[in-house]
């Protein structure tokens, strides 16, 4: 998608979540231009997989594995497209205490660039604030990005930043008794169990998946 100068909320949530546009292992990519779109092909995901037989696989998918990939696939788009429901939920309770400020074009409420952005660097989710807008840093709370600035990665040695992500992993993994060998899976479901304890998230769940893979266990 190439880059806009504004965003609805909805679509800041499905780019934010990565399926606005979303490739589904079967050499397809497909455009989720609203969460509507995206809960039609969460449903079909669902009825799917609810019961498969095992002469099914065979006929259908042509081998336990590839079934085993698909089936990877499609919880993948479900956990992203859950983790989009809680964007876009964010995103509206940001404007509505003023936090971010929208404006209507063509009566759609719109962001700008740099206010979507912003909004996930608060998140603490770098990555994809980048994505909206690649030079936020600049622009992003300058006193914390000059503080950034002045402490190096290199300044936390490797050992320390080791064991921050064990102790994240080892943490997560307490949450939900265990993995289930899939980083984005394992990182929905302990910020959901956060969610359950009416804590707020500390960061999403793209970073968290990215700090589980760091962390050497997948």
């Amino acid at each position: 998608m190439a880059y806009k100068s504004a965003y609805t909320p909805e679509e800041a949530a499905l780019i934010g979540a990565g399926i606005y546009e979303y490739f589904d292992g079967r050499k397809r990519i497909n455009e989720y231009h609203t969460l509507e779109e995206a809960k039609c092909y969460v449903d079909a995901i669902e009825e799917e997989f609810r019961i498969v037989r095992s002469e099914d696989i065979i006929n259908d998918y042509g081998s336990r594995e590839r079934f085993e990939q698909c089936q990877e696939n499609a919880y993948e788009f479900v956990a992203r497209y859950q983790n989009a429901t809680d964007i876009f939920d964010g995103i509206n309770r940001a404007i509505a205490i003023g936090q971010i400020q929208a404006h209507t074009s063509n009566e759609l409420q719109l962001i700008d660039q740099k206010s979507v952005a912003a909004w996930f660097m608060d998140q603490g989710d770098v990555e994809t604030a980048q994505h909206f807008y690649p030079n936020i840093l600049t622009v992003w709370r300058p006193e914390t990005v000059q503080s950034l600035k002045n402490t190096p990665e290199n300044d936390i040695s490797t050992k320390s930043k080791n064991a921050y992500l064990r102790t994240i992993s080892a943490l997560s993994m307490a949450l939900i008794s265990g993995s289930s060998g899939k980083p984005h899976t394992d990182a929905e479901a302990a910020l959901t169990a956060i969610d359950s304890a009416k804590i707020e998230r500390p960061v999403s769940t793209r970073q968290l998946t990215k700090y589980l893979k760091e962390a050497g266990d997948y």
